[in-house]
């Protein structure tokens, strides 16, 4: 049953007038404690959507100083934590509306699973690099996900898992919906081949290697197992276990425990994380206080480990901090990774350091890292997106640090700049409480639109929207909701504080510039979003 009226701003035969119903009906909400995105944190998610939007294999401002994928700016590093910025936003400060996310969210998955980003595997998994050139040379590998290459396959397994548990669409569990097709134009057709996974298969695969190792931990590179890298599977560990019931995450995290331990535990007698096991010669490498090291393991290690990551956070920030003017706040930058071509700064130390602020909740130096970002790293605004274009000189005249990666300005920045305190943690203690995916969800947006605050308030029955027109983008908000009966409810609808609508299953009833179209269980609502009005919805 479709149901569609737009009246004219009066008073019906069963309601009270505008101004009675907003004075005597309407129940009070603290705006101001709601979540509510600023213009920087629009232009973060308008800049990630903007990229996933590029045509297949364009990837116009995402290339990096290095060849071949090889260093921290590559591909795969910049879609999982754009990934991941778009899940910390959904999760904590626009959970309604999972229509401004998802699509751009599938897109990151898609890009991730191009041959151009995971190609480098061919070369770099035979090893003999600069930390393992005195083992044995290992046979090429195709299959990017088949043997070592945590630091790509985690991502592709995190990512597949986020999706499903976020939008509760299991997509990624059918057969084969993993699929990394490598079919070379001018080569040899007997080395072309397709490697089909699925979210569950990919996600036991990675389990068992973990098991293969003692839980030590999965090879980026062959005979080299990251600290850092080998806290993503654990995070798909947990995903998995929340979809289907499993208990992996909690034994994986044991045994990785236990496992460092015996090297010598996370941490060396400087403070700061060891960096890797070489698996070879079953040494450790000691760490170099190298802000990236700590920042982007301890980020993600506080998701399961927080109280010990807590514990050693000040010294590690307070070794590499730097206070500037103005409250801003930079880095000192450690050598260059000996046997990498890799400049000063060019490893993400930035970046990583301002995720690893948000997620501990130090407001003082996150502020400043960005403050400081706003400054010297020339913010750009490109059609409705926020970012900080790739910079190879690592610092201006005056000695402010100035080099940006493509992972820091196009993913890590946006994360920071949209995560909250624990963020992580409370993503990775609880996606989603059981009952959200029945609650009302804004699942389309219009191209014109940004929304900028959607949260339900579950104690008052109450959906809460403020939408804002996007710029150069003319016209009225368009916004679609599904599980509008809420129990066959009455509703009713204000904008900013004016009822616009109201209405049962049976009928509705509209006012003025709203109008309200209904199909069923779904609901589709033009209303104005100049001057950043909000939208409530009230049931019962």
């Amino acid at each position: 049953m479709t149901l569609t009226k737009t009246l004219d701003l009066g008073t019906t035969e069963n309601e009270p007038s505008s101004s009675q119903s907003a004075q005597t009906v309407s129940k009070p909400i603290d705006f101001s404690q709601l979540p509510q995105l600023d213009e920087k944190q629009v232009g973060a998610l308008r800049h990630i959507e903007n990229l996933a939007n590029l045509p297949e294999n364009d990837w116009s401002g995402m290339m990096g100083r290095a060849a071949m994928q090889e260093d921290h700016g590559a591909y795969r590093y910049q879609l999982a934590f754009m990934s991941m910025a778009l899940a910390l936003a959904h999760r904590h400060r626009l959970p309604a509306a999972p229509g401004v996310f998802k699509d751009t969210f599938d897109k990151l998955i898609k890009k991730i699973l191009h041959p151009e980003v995971w190609l480098y595997w061919r070369q770099s998994s035979q090893g003999k690099g600069p930390m393992s050139i005195d083992a044995p040379k290992l046979p090429m590998e195709t299959d990017p996900v088949g043997r070592d290459n945590i630091m790509y396959s985690a991502y592709v397994q995190v990512m597949t898992l986020m999706y499903h548990a976020l939008f509760d669409d299991d997509k990624y569990s059918k057969k084969g919906a993993i699929s990394f097709e490598f079919k070379p134009t001018l080569s040899v057709t007997d080395e072309i081949a397709t490697f089909k996974y699925d979210e569950r298969s990919l996600n036991e695969h990675l389990y068992w290697k973990m098991v293969e190792t003692g839980y030590l931990g999965v090879a980026c590179e062959p005979y080299c197992i990251f600290q850092v890298c080998n806290q993503v599977p654990i995070l798909g560990f947990r995903l998995h276990d929340w979809l289907y019931g499993t208990d992996t995450a909690e034994e994986v995290t044991a045994g990785f425990v236990e496992a460092w331990n015996g090297f010598g535990g996370a941490l060396g007698t400087d403070g700061h994380y060891h960096t890797l096991v070489y698996t070879h010669e079953k040494i450790i490498r000691e760490s170099n206080g190298a802000p990236w090291a700590d920042s982007w393991c301890g980020m993600l290690m506080n998701a399961w480990n927080s109280e010990f990551v807590r514990g050693n956070y000040p010294k590690q920030r307070d070794d590499w901090l730097v206070a500037g003017p103005a409250g801003t706040r930079s880095l000192k930058l450690p050598p260059p990774i000996e046997g990498y071509d890799m400049p000063e700064g060019s490893a993400g130390d930035f970046g990583w350091t301002a995720c690893f602020a948000s997620e501990m909740g130090d407001e003082e130096t996150l502020q400043g890292m960005l403050a400081h970002a706003d400054k010297y790293m020339n913010p750009t605004w490109r059609e409705g997106g926020y970012f900080y274009p790739r910079n190879d000189s690592a610092r201006d005249d005056f000695g402010n640090l100035t080099i940006v990666d493509p992972t820091t300005g196009n993913a890590l920045l946006a994360y920071a700049r949209l995560n909250i305190k624990d963020g992580l943690k409370k993503l990775y203690e609880q996606p989603w409480d059981d009952d959200h995916f029945d609650q009302p969800l804004i699942t389309k947006v219009s191209d014109n639109t940004n929304l900028l605050r959607a949260i339900f308030l579950k104690e008052t029955g109450t959906l809460v929207l403020t939408v804002d027109q996007r710029a150069a983008m003319a016209g009225d908000a368009e916004l679609e909701i599904t599980n509008f009966d809420q129990g066959d409810r009455s509703w009713r609808m204000c904008v900013d504080g004016e009822k616009v609508a109201y209405g049962d299953p049976e009928k509705i009833e509209c006012y003025g510039p709203v109008s309200v179209t209904r199909d069923s269980d779904t609901m589709v609502i033009h209303c104005p979003n100049r001057g950043a009005p909000t939208l409530t919805i009230e049931w019962g």
